[in-house]
């Protein structure tokens, strides 16, 4: 049965550097395991004939494109021109480096899946977030799936710690048919064990399965100074880039932006059209990241890159997943690197070497796991 393959469920194709290399490491570990696997493209519903899809494209394009020139807080301005290479980039990536199935499935057809994987592990990022799990024909539950020893978690994030009465609810509904239930919040681990009356296994996110080498084997060229600090922001406070300007020039340093948002296309020493590749070689390179992408943060621990996190969202917003950045950092106690909104002041630099003996049991810890999951 090994050399059957394994189907991985998670976010895999959207343009965001941290859910592309998430998705690449899962992958790429297993692969070195020996298991032959591949991402299950799934939309929800049928695709529709040509003629009619081309005119629903069409519509939603112009209200996206009206909505990208007004709105700061949707996402609909990925669908712009200024995006167009950007968007160009990860699909190259995806292309490249994440192996996917063939077949586009729907709801109507995914249990045809079930013939031809032995295994379906839910992968990382947020795939069991409130905020996704409970839309329509969601499969991060593997409700397709009947049979308890085929469906099994790796690093699925809940997306926050603070977990509503009705939604653990649902998740302890969920979750009890899986065989191997991990996830990637130390504090989720222990209440999900609490609810569940099974172990769940804390495991780290698939980017720590990966060495620095291993991820700097991917990392292309782009032309910087020889130190810079680097800002990674998905939001748009204005606290984060203030403080990174003033950390720049508390140390001499210029301070570079992956624009991510329109926001940041016309800042000094904008960087446009940055493939994830570059994304690799920027973190690495850069002598401060500030960021409030979990993903950022984490990475740039795996490659020893100095870092400030900060929050993505307000308070006023409601619900926020910036507290599992915070829970992964009290893991390898760096979490005085989380900087409040009006917290201005520099901590000195890390000491990678002792972050690193922390990670290596951990690491252990996660392989094993993961080896006999899909055994």
């Amino acid at each position: 049965m090994k050399n059957k393959k394994i189907a991985l469920v998670s976010v895999h194709s959207d343009p965001n550097y941290g859910s592309m290399l998430q998705a690449y490491a899962l992958s790429t570990s297993l692969f070195s395991m020996g298991y032959d696997n591949e991402y299950i493209n799934y939309a929800p519903y049928k695709e529709r004939p040509c003629i009619v899809q081309f005119v629903i494209n069409l519509v939603k394009r112009h209200l996206s494109l009206f909505n990208a020139k007004y709105s700061t807080t949707e996402y609909s301005y990925w669908r712009t021109k200024e995006f167009r290479n950007q968007r160009q980039l990860f699909q190259d990536f995806h292309d490249k480096y994440i192996k996917s199935s063939r077949q586009r499935y729907n709801k109507n057809t995914i249990t045809e899946a079930l013939v031809k994987y032995r295994k379906f592990v839910i992968g990382s990022d947020q795939t069991w977030s409130q905020l996704t799990t409970q839309t329509p024909y969601n499969i991060f539950f593997l409700d397709f799936v009947d049979e308890p020893d085929k469906k099994v978690s790796y690093a699925p994030s809940i997306g926050t710690v603070t977990i509503s009465k009705s939604y653990m609810c649902f998740l302890v509904n969920k979750l009890k048919t899986f065989s191997f239930v991990s996830c990637r919040e130390r504090q989720n681990v222990e209440i999900l064990t609490k609810h569940l009356g099974k172990q769940v296994t804390y495991v780290l996110d698939p980017t720590f399965l990966l060495s620095k080498d291993n991820w700097l084997r991917l990392s292309e060229h782009i032309e910087t100074p020889d130190e810079f600090v680097l800002c990674y922001i998905l939001g748009t406070k204005e606290c984060i880039s203030e403080f990174a300007e003033k950390l720049g020039k508390e140390k001499s340093l210029p301070v570079y932006y992956i624009v991510t948002r329109p926001k940041y296309a016309n800042n000094k020493n904008a960087l446009k059209d940055v493939s994830v590749g570059q994304f690799l070689y920027l973190l690495n390179k850069a002598k401060y990241v500030v960021t409030d992408s979990f993903h950022g943060s984490i990475l740039s621990i795996n490659m020893g890159t100095n870092f400030f996190s900060f929050a993505k969202r307000v308070p006023s917003e409601g619900f926020t997943d910036d507290d599992r950045i915070m829970d992964f950092l009290k893991v390898v106690h760096l979490e005085h690197r989380f900087k409040a909104d009006n917290d201005f002041s520099y901590s000195d630099d890390i000491d990678f070497d002792e972050v690193h003996k922390e990670l290596i049991p951990l690491k252990e810890q996660s392989l094993n796991y993961l080896k006999k999951a899909v055994e």
